[in-house]
């Protein structure tokens, strides 16, 4: 088995035109690769503003106040059903849409997420990278536990001594 199994992935991937360099990069910038929930396409998301090389066969997306995402494309054609009329693609706005058509939840807002450093800091956490997170709680975690330990040892031993204490007044 010369080389063994990793050896072979690039060359497996690259039968099929998916440069895995690429994808590990991609993968590696941004945690979640976001589709829209209507017609599945890639959404782009740009954490630089000023970096044009957006991947191809991507479309701005939207992040739907009730989590879904959505493309430009479909919010056109939703907010032609919701108005029934034939409106003008370029007069076409994010915030006409009043009900999502993935889920179907009423008065909701969209927000670009072409440039994750322009949204709201509840929102852009929600494309971060996960293990980062965690990392992140697991150290807050052992402060916290770290701290209870101590302190119930020390009410433990307080504990016993007023027991201790309590027998020595008894006899």
């Amino acid at each position: 088995m010369n080389g063994g199994f990793r050896s072979e992935i690039p060359v497996r991937f690259l039968k099929y035109g998916i440069d895995l360099k690429k994808t590990e990069a991609m993968i590696s910038s941004h945690a979640l690769l976001p589709l829209c929930g209507i017609c599945s396409c890639r959404l782009q998301v740009n954490s630089d503003p000023n970096n044009n090389n957006k991947p191809q066969q991507t479309k701005n997306g939207y992040i739907l106040s009730c989590y879904d995402f959505i493309c430009i494309e479909c919010i056109y054609q939703q907010v032609k059903v919701e108005q029934n009329t034939d409106i003008n693609r370029d007069q076409c706005r994010p915030s006409m849409i009043k009900n999502c058509p993935i889920c179907s939840k009423n008065n909701i807002r969209a927000l670009s997420i072409s440039n994750l450093d322009a949204l709201p800091n509840e929102v852009k956490r929600l494309f971060s990278d996960p293990c980062k997170e965690l990392d992140s709680y697991q150290s807050t975690l052992k402060f916290q536990l770290k701290h209870y330990v101590t302190t119930i040892n020390r009410m433990s031993s307080l504990i016993c001594k007023l027991q201790g204490d309590k027998v020595k007044l008894i006899r």
